[in-house]
């Protein structure tokens, strides 16, 4: 065995460098091909997760913690194992599994070491250019991660391909049919003598066949609201709510949802709520395929559970629709509305507000029904034909609207029936953030915005904002992206003598998990500036993408990216808490200093440090810490807020602004970058400004470079 492992190496090296030539009778390479896959894939699942979220990507299915046999997880398939091998109701689940076995990966070898071969060459050919020397153990591990990501692309696009394969009138929720026959022995509810097919009136189906919509009142008592309530209360306080930070800057919405799981929910702190899930909302799919007619009414098992607070004044969701149709369907075919508003409030009157107003099919506004949301009751609408808004809350006495729906799940369908509804478009045009959000509460956080001048918090404008810096940058993002790891010390002391003057670096700190690879994959690689028609870049599984992580502390190395010759991006590894032992800790530690003296002191290569800091977290002691460093040893830096969609609102985001502009007016201006910049890699709010901000970088060292040419300073 230790022989096959020496030579596994040895086998793909001579692959990559042979352009890939494989015969699919080779047993030996295929072998040891696959062998190597599977072990690399079995030290970093990551990899797996990666292959499950993006096969799964679009199919409103969530990926398993658990992915592939016990090939990788080393777990034993027998009765005692400690992980889920059941895919009966995921066949996604079960086909990507499948892909990960060894026959599977065998027949996709071939391809694999083609691409696997063409990234490598690439990254081979640019360090030649650049006159560095790649080492035996660089070029080991450039082999063995480029294998890794042409085998996770080509799964990858195997598995869409059989999505794609599939019959489109399966449910994208990968459910299973809600029979009624397998509840028809069950028993009667202990608390209102209801049996699960049985709990909707006639009245509520003959509208919902009629109309695509009812109203049932009492679908749930009073007493069982109060509890409910009580424990959704519960739910918020314990931080299981979420506010769409996206869609509440736009003006679309501004409630925060929450989705429970029946099976995560403590059984004694939230037996109501279990029990409204499992008892009443759960059930009535069954009951609607037993009593709706229709082909569209084959409702599935999955039951998605969501629960909605809106504040007491001013909540509201505009006009929308659940559902969807064609290639927009995201499987919801009804949704079930139960309200949990007290006895006091959110009455019929309707003078709390809050009302759910059902809209007509087309064009028109016609309004079909205005509904209270009444404590107890229920509203059932068709959720790809009925649009709907939550007209804003004026609640006196404070009390916030309280909703758990249900969207009950069934097949995709392309008919015309249900053609697509028009919205009420929201256009924000030139407002801000910050004014959106006065709009909404009153209140003005001029400083919840994408960039801010340290100085001057009412600037709105900057020198990176020119017509002449845009088209720099469209052009300078256009470029390849080549790059690879500086292993050790005596790659980053080389460095600075090979590119001294010639081409400007920047350098991207932070602490651990904040985001750093994330960040850099989409400013290299995300779609900004795309109206450059012909971008070219290397391949989405190239070598060159900087690593991501769920967990902290995960990028070991410095990575580096060209960007032609204009512009060098640098990736340090993280600093504080990771899940390493301490002496690794230390010698990242020394890594980062020394790069910073290096590229600092002994070249004018470094132009700018980036410093990322969590926007919910806010400024740390090692940010500080780093921070005097810098300043010390005259190295420009700026800062930069990540995952700003996640922090709870923009008054939140405010906050954390205002207090970071406080603690940098205590650094020197000359190495200060006077903008702070707040961004979002998931939902690229901020990215184009921040893209501007690095682009001047280059462009200005550019024509410092022309300038001391011209004046025969160098």
């Amino acid at each position: 065995m230790a022989a096959a492992d020496e030579a596994a190496p040895e086998k793909v090296r001579t692959l990559t460098e042979s352009r890939g030539k494989i015969k699919e009778d080779d047993d030996v390479a295929l072998d040891v091909v696959v062998d190597l896959i599977v072990r690399g894939f079995a030290e970093n699942t990551r990899h797996l997760q990666d292959i499950e979220r993006k096969v799964r990507s679009g199919t409103n299915t969530e990926p398993r913690a658990v992915v592939g046999s016990s090939i990788f997880t080393g777990a034993k398939c027998a009765h005692s194992h400690h992980h889920d091998h059941s895919t009966a109701d995921d066949p996604i689940g079960k086909e990507v599994d499948e892909l990960l076995e060894p026959p599977s990966l065998r027949t996709m070898v071939p391809a694999i070491i083609r691409s696997c071969t063409d990234v490598y060459n690439k990254v081979v050919h640019r360090a030649r250019e650049d006159g560095e020397d790649m080492p035996d153990e660089v070029r080991s591990y450039v082999r063995k991660e480029c294998l890794l990501n042409s085998a996770k692309q080509e799964i990858v696009t195997t598995g869409r391909k059989w999505l794609q394969s599939q019959n489109q009138s399966r449910s994208t929720e990968g459910g299973t049919y809600a029979n009624p026959i397998a509840l028809k022995q069950s028993p009667v509810c202990e608390i209102d003598g209801s049996h699960p097919l049985d709990r909707l009136q006639p009245d509520t189906i003959r509208s919902l066949m009629e109309k695509g919509w009812a109203v049932q009142d009492g679908f749930i008592g009073m007493r069982e609201v109060k509890k409910i309530r009580k424990e959704i209360e519960l739910l918020e306080f314990e931080g299981h709510f979420d506010t769409l930070y996206g869609q509440s800057l736009i003006g679309l919405r501004n409630d925060k949802i929450c989705y429970p799981k029946y099976k995560d929910l403590d059984v004694e702190a939230y037996e109501w709520l279990r029990w409204l899930i499992a008892e009443r909302l759960q059930d009535l799919p069954f009951e609607l395929n037993a009593k709706l007619s229709g082909e569209h009414m084959l409702l599935q098992i999955h039951t998605q559970i969501q629960v909605g607070i809106y504040p007491a004044e001013n909540g509201f969701y505009k006009r929308h629709m659940d559902g969807g149709y064609g290639e927009k369907d995201v499987g919801r075919t009804f949704s079930a509305v139960v309200f949990m508003n007290s006895e006091k409030d959110y009455r019929e009157d309707g003078g709390d507000g809050g009302e759910v107003v059902l809209y007509g099919e087309g064009p028109d506004d016609r309004v079909l029904k205005k509904i209270s949301p009444v404590g107890g009751r229920l509203v059932l609408y068709n959720s790809r034909v009925v649009p709907h808004e939550i007209l804003p809350t004026s609640c006196g006495s404070g009390e916030r609207r309280i909703a758990v729906t249900a969207f009950l799940t069934g097949p995709q369908t392309t008919k015309k029936a249900y053609r697509s509804v028009r919205s009420r478009p929201v256009s924000v045009g030139s407002v801000s953030v910050a004014e959106l959000s006065a709009r909404a509460r009153g209140i003005n956080p001029v400083l919840a915005r994408a960039w801010v001048h340290v100085y001057d918090t009412t600037a709105e404008s900057a020198p990176w904002l020119s017509e002449e810096n845009m088209i720099y940058a469209r052009e300078l993002f256009s470029k390849k992206v080549v790059g690879y790891p500086l292993i050790g010390l005596w790659n980053v002391e080389r460095k600075s003598a090979n590119n001294a003057h010639r081409t400007p670096a920047v350098v991207i700190c932070g602490r651990s998990n904040v985001g750093k690879s994330t960040l850099i994959n989409e400013l290299l690689y995300g779609r900004q500036f795309d109206q450059v028609k012909h971008r070219a870049r290397l391949s989405s599984h190239n070598i060159t993408h900087a690593p991501v992580s769920n967990k902290a502390g995960r990028t070991r190395h410095i990575f580096r990216f060209d960007l032609g010759d204009r512009l060098r991006l640098v990736d340090l590894p993280g600093y504080g808490f990771a899940e390493v032992e301490g002496s690794v800790r230390d010698e990242w530690a020394t890594l980062i200093e020394r790069y910073l003296q290096v590229a600092g002191e002994e070249s004018s290569q470094l132009q700018r440090a980036i410093s990322l800091v969590d926007a919910r977290r806010g400024v740390k002691g090692l940010d500080r810490a780093l921070w005097d460093m810098l300043q010390e040893k005259r190295i420009p830096f700026q800062v930069v807020l990540t995952k700003v969609d996640l922090v709870h609102d923009v008054y939140e985001l405010h906050d954390t602004m205002e207090h970071i502009i406080a603690i940098l007016q205590e650094y020197d201006r000359e190495v200060l970058w006077p903008y702070i910049h707040a961004v979002s890699s998931l939902h690229k709010h901020g990215i184009n400004d921040l893209l501007l901000s690095l682009s001047a970088v280059a462009r200005d060292f550019e024509m410092l470079g022309q300038a001391r040419r011209v004046s025969g300073g160098g």
